[in-house]
């Protein structure tokens, strides 16, 4: 238990130091590598892949949290029509 501690540790704060430094690019990496939001030019300007690297397991935890949520909530017929926007979204 004490070789994990450091590890989580270390990841709160790199979490804590992005979300106070840059809240929006943070907010927008998250939800952007859930596939909460579409994939759109003028929003990879805010996403930091960096933010993912570097032992940063909370952000990988939220990441995987949000997008199995997602996927689990959604009737097949909703996750149909957010893969048709999102591919029109793309293709404009």
């Amino acid at each position: 238990m004490q070789s994990l501690t450091p590890l989580m540790v270390r990841s709160l704060v790199r979490f804590v130091i992005s979300l106070v430094g840059d809240p929006a690019a943070s907010v927008t990496t998250i939800l952007y590598y859930s596939d909460l939001l579409p994939q759109n030019y003028l929003l990879m300007r805010h996403v930091r892949p960096e933010l993912l690297g570097q032992e940063n397991y909370l952000f990988n935890f939220l990441i995987n949290l949000l997008s199995s949520i997602i996927c689990t909530g959604l009737s097949d017929e909703l996750q149909s029509k957010i893969t048709r926007m999102k591919l029109l979204q793309c293709e404009g």
